[in-house]
């Protein structure tokens, strides 16, 4: 009744460097869209500063941006973030995966392009920001 598992079902070996590889990978991979998060975050940050105390110099008889106007872009721009971090599991894992490799490497691409869009969006807000004169 009980089957016994051969060697030879188990799959191919899977080595040691190839797995430290790919968590390196995926480790490396989160801390760096960390570290660009802060990055992006913060000259963002700094350009709706420099950009709302010159709509007020320049323009004194609107209304200054308000909070919600300046930082509309910042949680688009940690989604995308977010997602394109995530995308280094699937990355990571393909580097051990072995049969599922191409499925994940897809997988890993998909994931990046939709983290990509969420930045270029969070870009868009702010540039659409900085050029609307507040009503």
């Amino acid at each position: 009744m009980s089957e016994e598992v051969t060697i030879a079902d188990a799959g191919p070996k899977v080595k040691a460097g190839s797995v430290f590889g790919g968590v390196a990978f995926m480790v490396l991979w989160g801390v760096g869209h960390v570290v660009l998060f802060y990055g992006l975050a913060v000259s963002g940050i700094l350009i709706d500063v420099f950009l709302g105390v010159l709509k007020s110099v320049m323009l004194p008889g609107k209304a200054s941006t308000g909070a919600h106007e300046m930082m509309g872009w910042e949680g688009t721009l940690k989604a995308g973030l977010i997602v394109a971090g995530v995308a280094g599991i699937p990355g990571g894992i393909a580097m051990f995966g072995g049969v599922r490799r191409k499925v994940l490497g897809r997988l890993f691409w998909m994931v990046l392009g939709v983290g990509v869009v969420l930045e270029l969006v969070a870009l868009f807000i702010l540039v659409r920001n900085a050029f609307t004169v507040p009503a």
